[in-house]
């Protein structure tokens, strides 16, 4: 089959599956490289099936975990002939990287990653969902230091976004911010 054919069949398999497929034969184990969308997410990289929200060292782990399959993939893709161009969408590179992480641990690095594969034009789109760890409480005890945490990861999406422009700036296709407040609206 040609090659575009199998691609087409890969594209509809989890992307952990696609890269499995790799090992099938020589001829295969580049296909996972011209994907045209690459799906990681954080919880798909854990070892353990628990809720992360409530275990930070499986979040740390899945998320160096995710880190390292993203620099992976991207490494294993060239950019497009005639450098960043992201007018040409009919170049076989142009890829969409969806990526749900948390803000915490390694967030940070993430959003470079992101940042250096838009620029260098191997990552044409992203789709982000941003999450973290903070559960909202209603208590009145609690509930100020549920509004600081909360005001606190907003400013660590702004130091991320501000951090990694070319990740952001013109490339973010889809953005969800999970369980995420900004107080007041500072995001000029």
């Amino acid at each position: 089959l040609p090659s575009d054919v199998l691609v087409s069949i890969l594209e509809k398999l989890s992307l952990r599956d696609a890269v499995r497929v790799g090992v099938l034969s020589r001829r295969w184990r580049c296909l996972p490289a011209l994907l045209l969308r690459l799906a990681l997410d954080i919880a798909s990289l854990s070892s353990d099936a628990r809720d992360l929200d409530d275990h930070h060292d499986i979040l740390s782990e899945a998320g160096d975990k995710l880190a390292d399959v993203a620099t992976a993939l991207l490494q294993s893709r060239r950019p497009p002939a005639g450098g960043n161009d992201n007018n040409n969408l009919d170049d076989v590179h142009t890829t969409t990287l969806a990526m749900r992480f948390y803000l915490r641990h390694n967030y940070m690095s993430l959003g470079r990653l992101l940042d250096a594969a838009v620029a260098s034009g191997k990552v044409h789109a992203t789709e982000l969902t941003i999450t973290m760890t903070c559960r909202r409480s209603l208590d009145d005890d609690d509930y100020q230091n549920t509004e600081r945490s909360l005001v606190g990861y907003g400013r660590r999406f702004r130091a991320l976004f501000d951090a990694c422009p070319a990740a952001y700036l013109g490339a973010v296709a889809q953005l969800t911010l999970e369980k995420m407040s900004h107080g007041k609206p500072d995001l000029d």
